[in-house]
């Protein structure tokens, strides 16, 4: 699920359309996106979504398209 927010970050939803769209509360979003901030060693969304590219769960050339 972790991952499953990360992608959606990575295309440019806000916490709020990420929990409709995954049918959680806003709250829950934001827990796994700090859990994973927490596992990754980094601050916010936007270092998150280039570690999870280095990491090749985020194809980098579709993030470069946007």
């Amino acid at each position: 699920r972790q991952i499953q927010v990360l992608r959606l970050l990575a295309q440019g939803l806000v916490f709020e359309q990420i929990a409709k769209e995954m049918f959680l509360s806003v709250s829950t979003v934001k827990h796994y996106a700090s859990d994973l901030y927490s596992k990754w060693h980094v601050k916010n969304r936007y270092e998150a979504i280039k570690r999870g590219a280095m990491l090749g769960y985020i194809d980098y050339n579709l993030i470069m398209n946007e």
